[in-house]
């Protein structure tokens, strides 16, 4: 997957709200007309794209599940202050969301988002 096909793939996730229709639709569309000529592995399109679909959907609490770590040691590794950390992941109406952009860094470092060229 190339840097331009996984903001195509970020960017128009926001328009599905089906897993399954999301994956086949950008499967299919993501391909350029240059990919044509290719032999091209569908199988693991569509397995890069519900990986994207699934990071894009997870909160902190479940990025930093993945890791094993304690909220102390996540927000070391990751050089965030521990108390946003746990604004992150608080459940209260007064807390902000973790920006799109820090999740998404966060799991492409974790090696949840597939490869890019």
């Amino acid at each position: 997957m190339t840097h331009k096909q996984y903001y195509t793939a970020v960017t128009e996730i926001c328009n599905y709200r089906d897993r399954d229709a999301y994956v086949s639709d950008l499967s299919i569309s993501i391909i350029s007309t240059e990919d044509a000529d290719k032999d091209v592995d569908m199988i693991a399109i569509a397995e890069d794209m519900g990986k994207i679909w699934d990071v894009y959907h997870m909160t902190v609490k479940e990025l930093r599940a993945e890791t094993g770590l304690s909220q102390v040691a996540f927000a070391e590794r990751f050089l965030i202050p521990r108390r946003t950390v746990e604004n992150w992941e608080s459940s209260s109406a007064n807390s902000r969301d973790c920006p799109l952009y820090t999740r998404m860094m966060i799991a492409d470092l974790l090696g949840l988002l597939p490869a890019r060229d």
